[in-house]
């Protein structure tokens, strides 16, 4: 069984379609939420993920557009994240975004013997907790506390991890879209018969800035999100 494992695609079409080119015989797909926000093709990203995943749960920036909510991202990114969730509503249909409401908080599925679990941030469901990558052990296992699943995929940090805590493996498969670890590639994981791997590809960045050049954003704000884009978030 092969398990292809995205998160946080933020309306990146283009980083979308070169990690789903980049694996072969994939026989699963599985979303660990936000579809959209800060990039320019939301449209593109939510019907490909609908036409294509077994899975997918809500994340914090769908369950904001879909609801009209705060997002409750960092300080960083709030005026990013307005201003870029303004413009991807508009560009998505009411059905769209009546589907963005109706995805879960998280998903278990059991294959070969083996539970999963997928959350966007936290095992437990919460969209804003972030579990990033200097959390302790001890930490992490408290996360972990009460959750029956073997392997826990959980993304929101847009930053790949896998950790071992006693009997759980917790992986976030990094981001697709808007890597922020100092790596422009898109980022995803890979469950392969038992094992579970880190990935990157290229993709077009440049296209990608193109695009979100061309949607009705400040020319301050476009500029940001193209730097995050084009350095991985290393300035950021």
């Amino acid at each position: 069984m092969k398990i292809l494992v995205i998160s946080d695609i933020h309306s990146n079409y283009e980083a979308l379609l070169a990690v789903a080119n980049a694996e072969k015989h994939i026989d699963q797909i599985w979303c660990l939420g936000d579809l959209v926000d800060y990039g320019p093709e939301p449209a593109e990203v939510v019907q490909w993920i609908r036409h294509h995943t077994r899975l997918c749960v809500r994340g914090n920036h769908d369950s904001a557009l879909a609801f009209n909510e705060d997002c409750h991202c960092g300080k960083r990114f709030r005026e990013l994240s307005v201003a870029s969730r303004e413009m991807n509503r508009q560009l998505l249909t009411p059905e769209q975004i009546a589907w963005l409401q109706l995805l879960p908080g998280t998903e278990e599925i059991v294959l070969e013997n083996c539970r999963f679990r997928l959350a966007h941030a936290a095992p437990n469901g919460n969209l804003y907790r972030y579990l990033v990558p200097g959390i302790t052990d001890i930490e992490l296992a408290g996360e972990l506390e009460g959750i029956l699943a073997n392997v826990v995929f959980c993304g929101h940090t847009h930053f790949p991890m896998i950790r071992k805590v006693d009997s759980k493996l917790f992986v976030n498969p990094g981001s697709v879209g808007q890597p922020r670890d100092g790596d422009p590639r898109a980022g995803y994981a890979v469950w392969d018969d038992g094992v579970i791997k880190l990935r990157r590809t290229k993709y077009d960045i440049a296209k990608t800035v193109e695009k979100l050049r061309a949607r009705l954003l400040p020319a301050r704000m476009s500029d940001q999100l193209s730097l995050v884009l084009e350095t991985g978030g290393a300035n950021m």
